[in-house]
């Protein structure tokens, strides 16, 4: 099984509007990891940044702008994925996983529309996500596990895993510690 956990740092909620500044990601093969990778990245329109957004991730304006141009990550990501994925192979695709993962498969499908690629990521990924907002939903059932909200943060500190919260790399690795520490439970009520 290949899963791509991942996360995005945006400047604002609209994937068609707002643009990523910052993707980072794990790829995970059959339980093991086989690449991290970490892209920051100029906004497209740099117009479309939100003061939230910066707030967010605790950035200026003049630092994102600082940073290497989309179109280059865009390449960077192209080539990566085609070391782990034969895009051409319908069966031989990610699995999207991540707390809240539907919103940074958007903001990526629109990332490669914007550099000419209209079929996005849609051909590295499958449309089955692994989300780790929806396992905190069935984890609720639990009376041991009782967070205020499903915020990555709170369901960190909840579970006690370590999270530097709006850094998208660190967001992963959380993810991928909440994700896969419930899933190998699951996997072992099944042996």
């Amino acid at each position: 099984m290949k899963v791509l956990w991942f996360d995005t740092e945006t400047t604002g909620l609209d994937p068609v509007k707002n643009d990523i500044v910052q993707i980072a990601g794990i790829i995970e093969i059959d339980g093991e990891v086989k690449k991290e990778f970490n892209f920051t990245c100029r906004p497209a329109n740099p117009d479309n940044i939100e003061p939230e957004a910066l707030e967010t991730i605790g950035k200026t304006k003049d630092e994102i702008m600082s940073w290497p141009d989309p179109k280059s990550v865009y390449l960077e990501l192209i080539q990566l994925f085609d070391k782990y994925i034969n895009k051409y192979d319908k069966e031989d695709k990610f699995f999207p996983a991540g707390h809240n993962v539907l919103f940074d498969v958007r903001m990526l499908m629109e990332f490669a529309k914007r550099h000419g690629d209209k079929y996005g990521f849609g051909s590295y990924m499958t449309w089955q996500p692994i989300d780790t907002m929806y396992i905190a939903v069935i984890m609720k059932q639990f009376p041991t596990f009782q967070p205020v909200n499903l915020k990555l943060s709170t369901i960190c500190e909840a579970v006690g895993i370590k999270l530097d919260a709006h850094d998208a790399l660190s967001d992963v690795r959380a993810s991928r510690d909440f994700g896969t520490c419930f899933l190998g439970t699951i996997k072992n009520c099944f042996r």
